[in-house]
């Protein structure tokens, strides 16, 4: 099972043009194959060549084995990901493991290619959406306060943590 979360630099519809082109790249190398690594070293040359300055995607890739419960990641430059165990504990944070596509066509991305899910894991996936909303005060919602109400409601399906966590950010 593959999943991606990703941002594109600027808003409209050039940025909505890269995201759909990063989508479609993304879809066609993982037919190829499943190592992450070399799927965003190859999406990142890609991009490179077709990007204009000042243009990137940040992006998150993880690979979940379902038959043997075991979850790789590469890290883009993108928020990170986090793993929480049964508890809501923090188990492990995906971090970066390298810079937006896009700016470096040499640019590598590692993987963390063994980590083990127990049942009751979850793996939580954010956009800066998210974490960097802003009250009327100013002050950014933040990942402790997203990872809260995941936390909360980890018992409930993701469709209702989603839309919780929708809710908060939006009051």
């Amino acid at each position: 099972l593959g999943v991606v979360v990703g941002d594109v630099s600027g808003h409209g519809l050039g940025p909505a043009i890269i995201m759909a082109e990063t989508r479609a790249h993304l879809r066609c190398l993982a037919t190829f194959g499943s190592d992450l690594r070399e799927i965003m070293n190859s999406a990142n040359r890609a991009l490179y060549a077709d990007l204009e300055d000042n243009r990137y995607v940040a992006l998150l890739l993880c690979g979940i084995d379902i038959s043997s419960r075991r979850l790789s990641y590469a890290n883009a430059g993108h928020v990170p990901g986090y793993l929480l165990d049964r508890n809501g504990d923090l188990k492990l944070v995906l971090e970066a493991t390298g810079i937006p596509l896009g700016i470096i066509d040499s640019a590598t991305y590692g993987n963390n290619l063994d980590i083990a899910l127990e049942p009751g894991d979850m793996v939580v996936l954010l956009t800066d959406g998210i974490t960097e909303a802003e009250d009327p005060s100013g002050d950014f919602f933040g990942v402790e306060r997203a990872l809260e109400i995941v936390r909360d409601r980890r018992h409930e399906p993701a469709r209702e943590i989603v839309q919780h966590l929708y809710q908060a950010t939006r009051d």
